[in-house]
């Protein structure tokens, strides 16, 4: 695991998951599902196969570049080099007018 930034309007800062065999099988359910959601017209705007990152935000239209060296030297105390158990991934909406607004919650078998 480590830090990343995305340099678009707004710099995206999140922890980059390192990718095991695990991961990319998780990765594999949920493009499935998420292609039979869109093909359902549950969800739009679907591509499957794009560059994915396995990614956790931290910062998003909320930063700036103007305090992007704020957000670093505030994370720079923490050690990203954990391993973590993840019971469950949780699929949300998000709109500025109404926030996040989750839709899904798919738990994992342990």
């Amino acid at each position: 695991m480590g830090l990343g930034i995305f340099v678009s309007k707004t710099p995206v800062v999140y922890i980059r998951w390192q990718l095991n065999e695990r991961f990319l099988i998780l990765k594999q359910i949920l493009s499935t599902a998420l292609q039979g959601a869109f093909e359902r017209d549950e969800i739009t705007e679907f591509q499957k196969n794009l560059d994915w990152v396995a990614k956790t935000s931290l910062a998003f239209q909320d930063s700036s570049y103007e305090n992007l060296y704020s957000i670093l030297k505030t994370l720079q105390s923490n050690q990203f080099n954990m391993e973590m158990l993840i019971d469950g991934i949780c699929l949300y909406e998000y709109s500025i007018e109404e926030g996040d607004q989750k839709l899904s919650f798919f738990p994992f078998a342990h």
